[in-house]
């Protein structure tokens, strides 16, 4: 909403799940949103694990490449 386009690491990871935008929907979106906000509930831990971005089945999960723990907290 930023910038009118997706940022280049989730355009990376993603591929080609990932719809286009058109250049009408790119001005459209560019600079449109009026607030940001975040609330924050639970703690996740995260690491990196790129391994997950080898797998042949992958969603938005794999796409982050983590880990995720939440046993710990």
């Amino acid at each position: 909403m930023v910038y009118g386009d997706y940022p280049p690491v989730m355009r990376n990871n993603v591929g080609a799940r990932l719809p286009s935008f058109t250049d009408i929907e790119r001005k459209r979106v560019k600079g449109s949103f009026d607030f940001v906000g975040f609330n924050h509930y639970a703690v996740i831990y995260v690491k990196a694990d790129l391994s997950r971005l080898d797998q042949k089945l992958r969603d938005y999960m794999c796409d982050a490449a983590v880990a995720y723990d939440s046993k710990s907290v």
